[in-house]
């Protein structure tokens, strides 16, 4: 229905008509022409791209290190996890709250270093606070993900690694990641 709607002339007065005026691809060519199109789609791949590498990155350093055995790792693993558990408004707040420009705990902590930061209307600091905040809430996820494929790793294999004469990073990447990305 989008694909339909982006090459007809929609707007308020005849968006609940099903018959609207056929444009082609005017649309797109009034979209690409726009210049803030270019600066919107780096924004958008930048924000992406960043997000995608930094929550599976931070989820996989975080599923193996609560694959280790020590005290306290059950309850540090729901604590990240709560991260992710919380609703997106409240996770939107929250971060609100800490990037506000004029009482935000950011600025706060950053108050003897630099005067206050506008972290969410500045376009030289918005898409990086933006970002932080969306790696913060994703991040969870990932490990959720990894930690599962983990678990499905025979203890054999990482045995036999180690009887090789593999060292821990060795094992890590001969064993752990094909098991978790097979070809």
């Amino acid at each position: 229905y989008n694909l339909v709607m982006s090459v007809q002339d929609v707007s308020l007065g005849n968006i609940a008509d099903l018959w609207r005026p056929f444009v082609g691809l005017d649309n797109y060519r009034e979209a690409i022409g726009d210049p803030s199109f270019r600066k919107v789609l780096v924004n958008s791949l930048v924000f992406v791209g960043v997000n995608v590498v930094a929550q599976v990155g931070i989820g996989l350093a975080a599923a193996v290190f609560f694959a280790q055995r020590f005290p306290g790792a059950q309850f540090l693993r729901g604590l990240l996890l709560a991260s992710w558990i919380l609703p997106a408004l409240v996770v939107g707040a929250l971060w609100k709250w800490i990037f506000a420009g004029d009482y935000g705990v950011a600025n706060y902590l950053l108050s003897g270093v630099s005067g206050p930061i506008h972290w969410l209307s500045d376009p030289a600091v918005a898409l990086g606070a933006v970002t932080i905040a969306n790696i913060w809430f994703g991040a969870p996820f990932s490990m959720i993900l990894i930690a599962a494929g983990l678990t499905g790793i025979p203890e054999e294999q990482y045995e036999a690694a180690a009887l090789d004469g593999a060292g821990a990073f060795a094992r890590f990447v001969h064993v752990t990641l094909p098991a978790l990305w097979p070809t």
